[in-house]
């Protein structure tokens, strides 16, 4: 999935309306039959899958706003984290930088 090109982007939590037809997750491709959803990224998503690639923290969660790097979701430590990193790699296996 290709990412925007602005790094911060917002989270809207919505209540979904009962007469509504559901909407597909972008992260599972399931329809969205939940009380609530998640719109980020111009896309819809269920609670439990709009997480950061990194800590696996559910975002809705943590704040309302997500970041993006490496065509990856990334919370805010995470994102903050990963400006200082060299490489993808390193964002993605935060206990081997610790080990060096």
């Amino acid at each position: 999935m290709a990412l925007t090109a602005s790094p911060a982007q917002g989270i809207q939590m919505l209540s979904v309306q009962p007469d509504t037809k559901p909407k597909g997750c972008a992260g599972c491709n399931r329809k969205i039959k939940d009380r609530y959803l998640l719109k980020a990224l111009d896309k819809y998503w269920h609670e439990d899958c709009l997480k950061c690639a990194c800590c696996d923290c559910r975002l809705g969660e943590v704040g309302s706003t997500l970041y993006t790097k490496a065509n990856l979701i990334l919370c805010r430590r995470d994102y903050l984290r990963s400006r200082w990193s060299n490489s993808h790699e390193s964002l993605m296996n935060p206990l081997r930088n610790v080990l060096r």
